[in-house]
């Protein structure tokens, strides 16, 4: 295993998951008040859902490179090698290879329902009518 892609993948993930604890507690923010921060309001929900998407993003490429260079081959020590055991071709990337990638896709979905919330089409005002010819005391303006 090369320990340099090992430790990467792991700073990689807690990098991940401390911006996705940061855009939760922005989002949070967001329900119960109206920020005016570029960072803590609705452009800085993107820019941290964003971040922590890339980060994913990096923890599935250095994982799939660990995992495609060196752990689908044999993942045995050099004594059992020797004594003629194989893993070859059992390996698989598993579960939470593919959960971090539903992550990923869930913070894109977070994305799109952000973009689809703020960018509706806001309803027209109706305007009432007001009758010219009518005396009446209640029309009255001051």
């Amino acid at each position: 295993m090369v320990y340099g892609l090992w430790i990467a993948t792991i700073v990689m993930m807690g990098a991940a998951i401390v911006f996705v604890l940061v855009a939760a507690m922005f989002a949070i923010l967001n329900t119960a008040t109206n920020p005016v921060e570029t960072l803590t309001g609705v452009v800085g929900l993107y820019v941290w859902n964003g971040i922590a998407m890339f980060f994913e993003f990096l923890v599935l490429v250095l994982w799939g490179v660990q995992f495609h260079q060196h752990l689908r081959h044999n993942m045995l020590w050099r004594d059992e090698i020797e004594q003629a055991w194989s893993t070859e071709g059992m390996a698989s990337l598993g579960y939470s290879y593919w959960l971090v990638f539903v992550a990923m896709i869930l913070h894109a979905v977070n994305m799109a329902i952000l973009w689809f919330g703020t960018h509706q089409k806001r309803p027209k005002k109706v305007q009432i009518p007001i009758e010219r010819g009518n005396t009446n005391a209640v029309n009255m303006i001051y």
